[in-house]
């Protein structure tokens, strides 16, 4: 594998026994790019890629669901690349948005870059939600998707990823931090594939919510403990409406909510309330305190 000080490390993790592709058009035909596979499902039908890629791909030794952080760790630890960016594998990048991820990161002083996020239906294509085109990411913007984003970022901002769930948006919100709070974002985006068969899918939101308290309990960041506030209200939100009866996803609940709800946070109530536009249920949360009406 190339071991160049300009190289663009593209870690592909691979946490599920899942197909991987190496578009050739879009790894080789750069001397700058370089590719780390770190297997996460005991498999070694990964290995022929090192062998038709030699001077673009590493293949790790596979490990058997030691978590996505495990492997996320392990393959910057093989890498050799100035900037860093780390790419599942179930997801893909848009036609152009590693360019123009890399020329964001070269050209900012905090050499941090994001790409924007679409969730992609993987059964039939369809974008489900995605972060609205705009030039930079500020903090709030981030918090107000309820969604992850994905960094492109200079080497020496490594940040180790902890073994929890929702680990890659703490990391990318550490970043984001570190950036100044925006940052750059891409026109193109990252496509996020969502599957039964994911992680996510088959974690229960209960489950998340247990980690986004512990987060935000542990967070010395005001900006953090913000943001997983945030998807703690939203994720128990998602409970109560399940429990109300409503048969929705995740994401479905999501869209209609992040993009249509009206959250109000009244001092005399002090409540946050998710006010569903369809006029059919309302989801309310008490806070430690308001800002008014």
């Amino acid at each position: 594998m190339r071991n160049s000080p300009n190289t663009i490390s593209a870690a592909q993790l691979l946490h599920a026994a899942q197909p991987v592709t190496i578009d050739r058009n879009q790894w080789s035909r750069s001397p700058e790019y370089a590719v780390v596979i770190a297997p996460d499902d005991g498999s070694k039908a990964y290995d022929y890629l090192a062998t038709l890629y030699p001077d673009v791909v590493k293949v790790l030794q596979p490990t058997i669901k030691t978590g996505p952080a495990s492997a996320r760790n392990r393959a910057f630890a093989a890498s050799t690349g100035q900037f860093i960016t780390m790419l599942d594998a179930d997801d893909a990048f848009a036609p152009g948005a590693l360019e123009e991820a890399i020329e964001l990161a070269q050209r900012s002083s905090s050499h941090i870059s994001f790409f924007r996020t679409a969730y992609v239906d993987e059964d039939n294509g369809s974008i489900v939600r995605e972060l609205t085109p705009r030039p930079n990411l500020s903090f709030q913007e981030f918090s107000d998707f309820q969604g992850s984003v994905h960094a492109l970022y200079a080497r020496r901002h490594w940040i180790t990823y902890m073994q929890i769930a929702s680990e890659d948006v703490l990391h990318d919100a550490q970043l984001l931090l570190a950036a100044g709070g925006v940052v750059g974002m891409t026109t193109a985006p990252y496509l996020k594939h969502l599957n039964k068969q994911s992680l996510c899918a088959n974690t229960r939101q209960e489950t998340f919510n247990i980690t986004y308290r512990q987060i935000r309990d542990e967070a010395t960041e005001p900006q953090i403990k913000s943001l997983y506030q945030a998807k703690l209200d939203m994720g128990e939100a998602f409970i109560l409406s399940v429990q109300a009866g409503a048969d929705h996803s995740f994401h479905s609940f999501v869209m209609r909510h992040a993009s249509t709800r009206t959250a109000q946070v009244c001092m005399k109530t002090n409540q946050t309330v998710f006010a569903d536009t369809a006029g059919t249920k309302a989801y309310s949360k008490h806070v430690a305190s308001g800002n008014g009406c």
